[in-house]
């Protein structure tokens, strides 16, 4: 007998019906009188009363439905226990580490990983530490191998332009964007200003751009819109209809729950 047959059967047990079970648990009702057939011929032993009316438990059904409450609650209990042990290790780009990675963070939690252990790196480096099996698997936002990784959850990303000056109306700017050529905010903020003359400051790490915004007259940089909240109010925030694609990726392999 599988673990899912003792599922199977206290919803059925509880219910009183095959149908009622087979909607509660997300079935068709064939294979749940299917599985408690199985059940049955494996005991040998009948565990309901099949009528025109639907079914009426024997005495067999209650003895077996206190064994298997014991064993289901026996295996929560093994879970809830040995939860405290389950660790995930999580790499992301930097700008990813400030948008995405606090609030997944509590979701993973919430999904029974007792620790998180998020650590930040440069692109090339984070496929090279999920290769290596340094960490379980990265937040990025670029394309990947799907041969070889898997997307565990995926969404598009809003974006906004931070300023310190009225770009739209300049004709000559500061750009602050990654020293990363495959960035794609900086792809996507130099093709928005393809029209317009600018001057490129790029960075290798996302608090000096941030900084630069602050410091350099005339500039622009293009972010996610989860730093929104977080940025000096005194600066231009402008929403636009543009979106980067995110992915949690992972090897082929790796089994992570999300809940």
């Amino acid at each position: 007998m599988e673990f899912n047959d003792l599922l199977i059967f206290v919803e059925v047990y509880q219910c009183g019906s095959f149908s009622k079970a087979a909607d509660n648990l997300g079935y068709v009702q064939p294979n749940i009188s299917n599985r408690i057939k199985k059940i049955e011929t494996e005991l040998g032993i009948r565990l309901f009363e099949r009528t025109n009316k639907g079914i009426s438990l024997l005495p067999a059904a209650d003895q077996l439905y206190v064994h298997s409450k014991k064993i289901l609650m026996d295996y929560h209990n093994m879970v809830e226990e040995l939860s405290k042990y389950k660790t995930i290790r999580v790499g992301a780009t930097p700008t990813l580490a400030y948008s995405v990675v606090p609030q997944f963070t509590q979701r993973l939690k919430g999904c029974g990983y007792r620790n998180v252990i998020n650590s930040t790196h440069s692109i090339s480096e984070l496929f090279k530490k999920l290769d290596q099996n340094e960490v379980d698997c990265i937040w990025i936002n670029r394309d990947f191998d799907n041969k070889t990784y898997k997307s565990m959850h995926s969404f598009r990303e809003e974006l906004f332009i931070l300023s310190n000056c009225d770009w739209n109306t300049k004709n000559n700017f500061n750009i602050v964007v990654s020293k990363d050529e495959d960035c794609p905010y900086r792809k996507k903020l130099m093709s928005l200003l393809k029209l317009k003359k600018y001057n490129v400051i790029d960075f290798d790490n996302l608090g000096s751009v941030l900084n630069s915004i602050h410091t350099v007259p005339n500039s622009v940089t293009l972010l996610p819109k989860g730093l929104a909240n977080g940025v000096d109010r005194s600066l231009k925030i402008t929403y636009i209809k543009e979106y980067v694609d995110i992915d949690l990726v992972a090897k082929k392999e790796t089994i992570i729950s999300l809940g």
